[in-house]
């Protein structure tokens, strides 16, 4: 798949579908928080980091294409460790 994004056809369609549902992404996110009754702000913070995380997904593809997996991967690495660091 990481040599399907150098083609400009495959990396406008998967950043076009991206950014389709990065406010679905915030809105779901949002629900499901709220479902299991988190409060209104930090059901939107939730909401939040899940729509930043999807258009950040596609603005690293649409700027880099295969190499964005590298991003990606460092993105989720630096997360982990912040997690691992605040316990």
């Amino acid at each position: 798949m990481a040599q399907d994004l150098d083609d400009p056809l495959v990396k406008k369609r998967l950043v076009k579908v991206l950014l389709v549902l990065t406010p679905v992404a915030f809105v779901l996110c949002w629900v499901l928080a709220a479902l299991q009754g988190a409060s209104a702000r930090d059901s939107t913070i939730i909401g939040g980091v899940a729509a930043i995380g999807t258009f950040g997904a596609a603005l690293s593809i649409g700027f880099l294409g295969s190499g964005a997996r590298w991003v990606l991967t460092a993105v989720v690495v630096i997360l982990a460790l912040l997690q691992l660091l605040s316990r």
